[in-house]
């Protein structure tokens, strides 16, 4: 129930905060936002609504947080409402009912005609919690008034990615968090793996298997120290302690400021001979600029992925996409591995990592997602003029229907080849 619970949770937050995005900027621009919903429906429940504005027989009014909107309201509509003036002196429309067009009997309310209205945004739960929408006004109509289609091309586009800027800024603050309450850091003995020719190690006489014990008097209890270090001191002299069997002996070298592609500041590979583990917090600043770093490098490494299949560095069953399956597989290995570790890291590390691979995989030009609808404004941009909103629509839909599909094909293959699930505890060693 927990996994289940956890897994519900971090879907539902992920895609909240992409649409999130999609709703303030939509909102800032002056764009009608109809609904923003969490979940797909049926409707759960309206959990409430912003005030609208109405145009009856020539007079403004304003729509009730709590008043219930009839679906068939349009401009045009005859209409019967019962009002309240509020303390800032406007009158509020508490009830609305649409009449018959030929309604003409005397009751006890007001008779009026439509002549604009602007729709509160409603905010809605909905039954199936993995999902989420903001419905704008004229997403392919750019006639109606406020509408999204509407706007100049520069607004789309920032409505568009903004869903994929927020979760790559909810990517670097749950990665900074993340370093912030601890993650697990491997402690041991330094080692050399490689050794590049013509390099500083080589010049200073270190050799593969050498064992480095401190720099400048701090030990090196592992790799990621050792590489920190010589990152911070290029172009100024270091003293190394290196052992190498029984002996150890001091050498001094400098770290080149700009080392060949492929080597390092001193030209080795380094290793950890792992001993133990630890759990290592920092501090807010330093956090910060990991989790930056760490969201940059899975960006980088979600399009490098494709390119090492294709070169056979990496086989193409453990760079397969995974669908809600997979990810609830994922979650229940995380949450039992911070149950057993008294940490919430993994949990953590896999929502950044959900949160990045939200963002990429929705400005891939493909129709249906938001880099599909970006694609359309770039090409209305070369061409100078749009695709037609009919034509537009049609390869969304298609696009939404192979999408789908390609969904059920990754569940069914999740289900028949279960994937590798990760060692959470031993990601940062």
């Amino acid at each position: 129930m927990l996994t289940i619970l956890i897994f519900v949770i971090i879907l539902s937050f992920l895609i909240f905060v992409h649409e999130l995005g999609h709703f303030i900027t939509a909102k800032k621009a002056g764009i009608v936002v109809e609904e923003f919903a969490v979940g797909f429906p049926p409707r759960l429940v309206k959990l409430w609504q912003d005030v609208g504005k109405i145009t009856l027989s020539g007079r403004e009014y304003l729509i009730g947080r709590r008043t219930n909107i009839p679906k068939a309201l349009q401009v045009g509509s005859k209409v019967s409402v019962e009002t309240k003036t509020r303390p800032d002196g406007k009158v509020e429309i508490t009830k609305i009912d649409l009449l018959p067009p030929n309604e003409d009997e005397a009751v006890d309310t007001t008779r009026l005609v439509v002549d604009a209205y602007q729709k509160p945004t409603e905010y809605s739960l909905n039954w199936i919690p993995f999902g989420g929408y903001v419905k704008m006004l004229g997403e392919e109509d750019p006639t109606a008034p406020g509408s999204f289609a509407g706007k100049s091309k520069r607004i789309r586009f920032t409505v568009l990615a903004a869903g994929a800027g927020m979760n790559l800024i909810t990517a670097v603050l749950t990665f900074t968090i993340m370093f912030m309450t601890g993650t697990p850091e491997a402690i041991g003995q330094t080692y050399i793996i490689e050794v590049a020719s013509n390099s500083p190690a080589e010049e200073a006489g270190i050799h593969p298997n050498d064992t480095i014990l401190t720099v400048d008097g701090i030990e090196m209890e592992n790799s990621r120290k050792l590489a920190d270090y010589i990152r911070t001191h290029k172009g100024e002299e270091i003293s190394l302690l290196v052992r190498r069997g029984d002996i150890e002996r001091p050498v001094t070298l400098i770290p080149r400021r700009d080392p060949p592609p492929g080597e390092g500041a001193i030209g080795v590979v380094i290793g950890t001979r792992i001993q133990g583990q630890r759990i290592t917090k920092l501090p807010p600043g330093e956090s910060f600029l990991m989790g930056t770093t760490a969201t940059g490098g899975m960006v980088i490494q979600t399009f490098a992925i494709p390119i090492a299949v294709i070169r056979n560095i990496i086989p193409a069953d453990q760079a397969r996409p995974v669908g809600p399956v997979g990810i609830y597989n994922l979650t229940d290995s995380a949450v039992e591995a911070s149950v057993n570790v008294g940490v919430i890291y993994p949990i953590l590390l896999l929502t950044a990592i959900l949160s990045t691979a939200l963002a990429v995989t929705n400005l891939l030009p493909l129709p249906a997602l938001d880099g599909g609808r970006i694609l359309f404004i770039i090409i209305e941009a070369i061409r100078g003029k749009r695709v037609s909103p009919e034509k537009e629509g049609a390869i969304h839909f298609i696009g939404l229907a192979l999408l789908l599909t390609l969904m059920v094909v990754v569940s069914y293959n999740d289900v028949s080849n279960p994937i590798d699930v990760p060692d959470w505890t031993n990601l940062f060693n």
